[in-house]
């Protein structure tokens, strides 16, 4: 599904609106950029088995989550996750069919349904792990953890040259997949798995 001009403005004017208020929730200034979006939704279908769900964290005003879409993942395997109520609101009326969480990425198996623990393939992170502490960061690593399917992965954005999570503490292993440089700033796109797992 095409974005118009129209609604492309809106998204924009609504995301550094959320910005203005709180910047380190937002991690950037603009939403991030289509060919971001084209290259987490490649890596998150890559692999993904029939059985598994895709769960978006930080969602914003959905740029990743109308990549999946348009990638041909499924409204039905797809949850989005925000933690901003304007932002929840602003996804709900652009994704009415979609499953739009509202909770806090450290608490995932309190927020999703009993159901899709350990059904989720991929989770797609746009949370911006570098402005949190280590204790949160650790709180949600161990989160995502603890609801991925065995062979499940987190794709990870981040706008440093370098892993903004350090696998090695957490068991897992991490894999560099590319990079947008038509992004502002010029985004990273890491994959974290359980040690063993590819």
């Amino acid at each position: 599904m095409m974005t118009t001009r129209k609604e492309t403005f809106r998204e924009t004017v609504t995301f550094i609106k959320q910005w203005a208020r709180n910047p380190f929730q937002m991690g950037s200034i603009i939403p991030s950029s289509r060919a971001l979006a084209n290259l987490i939704s490649r890596c998150a279908m890559d692999g993904l088995s029939d059985d598994c769900m895709v769960l978006e964290l930080g969602s914003g005003t959905g740029r990743f989550t109308q990549g999946l879409l348009d990638a041909g993942l499924s409204p039905e395997r797809l949850i989005a996750m925000e933690l901003d109520p304007t932002l929840i609101s602003f996804l709900k009326n652009r994704f009415p069919s979609l499953q739009i969480i509202q909770g806090n990425a450290a608490f995932l198996t309190d927020f999703l349904p009993k159901e899709m623990i350990g059904r989720i393939g991929v989770i797609v992170s746009g949370l911006p792990m570098l402005s949190l502490s280590a204790i949160v960061q650790e709180k949600i690593l161990q989160s995502c953890l603890d609801i991925l399917h065995p062979c499940g992965s987190l794709l990870q954005i981040t706008y440093s040259p370098f892993s903004s999570i350090s696998a090695e503490r957490y068991g897992m292993r991490k894999i560099h997949m590319g990079r947008s440089w038509s992004n502002i700033p010029p985004a990273n796109l890491w994959r974290y798995t359980r040690q063993g797992e590819e």
